[in-house]
């Protein structure tokens, strides 16, 4: 298992960082959160930590999970028993991956066969039924962006080969693709891959995709899309 191996980092847990330094086999780092969330992300990246244990009681929890998001960590929230239903509703959200009840914690290693399981199955692909009723088969990671048709009432998703108008509502397929991490619904008319954003010209206001294709958009989404791209290295401004 690939995910045995990654590198762990705990976060304001000494006491589980003690139990599960000696327990996995994994490298396992201790990082106590006193400073800027910036500086706690850079420290991540820098020490390439691809699972985080956050304890539940940690002060900006939904802002640091936000983060953590962003950098497409695994995120794993500690806590007692009665933090289950926070947790529930944390997952159901999407803002984090599994729970580690504290006084449970050999539980860890089926978590990391899960964290597996996840990963190898996040490339998956999804039916869109067309304009004339067909069933495009479309996987997740060949689509570029989803806008919405208002005079024509459908979505279409852009990928690299085409543009397939699906019946599914901008909401429905946001649903779908929400779980994975790379897309950011940007306003109300679209959703993008941060993933294939090559180019960013802010005074424009335009986004280039890696496949070559343009996307104008409003004030608030590129600023949306420079911080997300600012916080994962990869924005290039055009000048």
């Amino acid at each position: 298992m690939i995910y045995m191996n990654k590198k762990i980092g705990i976060l304001n847990n000494t006491d589980l960082y003690t139990i599960l330094e000696n327990y996995l086999e994994n490298e396992v780092k201790l990082y106590n959160f006193e400073k800027e969330i910036q500086k706690f992300e850079d420290e991540i990246i820098e020490d390439k930590i691809e699972i985080v244990i956050i304890d539940r009681n940690i002060m900006n929890l939904p802002e640091i999970l936000k983060r953590l998001r962003l950098i497409e960590r695994i995120i794993i929230l500690s806590g007692s028993r009665s933090d289950y239903k926070l947790a529930f509703k944390y997952i159901k959200k999407g803002m984090i991956d599994f729970f580690l009840q504290n006084d449970k914690f050999e539980e860890i290693k089926e978590i990391l066969k899960e964290v597996e399981v996840k990963k190898e199955n996040e490339y998956k692909k999804f039916f869109v039924k067309d304009e004339n009723s067909w069933q495009t088969l479309i996987k997740i990671e060949d689509v570029y962006m989803v806008t919405y048709d208002r005079m024509n009432r459908k979505s279409i998703l852009m990928t690299k080969q085409e543009n397939v108008f699906a019946k599914k509502s901008l909401q429905e397929i946001e649903k779908i693709l929400y779980k994975y991490k790379k897309f950011l619904r940007v306003d109300r008319s679209a959703i993008i891959n941060i993933n294939k954003v090559e180019k960013i010209d802010a005074e424009k206001g335009l986004v280039l995709f890696d496949n070559g294709e343009k996307s104008y958009q409003n004030d608030s989404a590129i600023k949306e899309l420079l911080k997300i791209m600012n916080a994962k290295r990869e924005i290039l401004k055009l000048f």
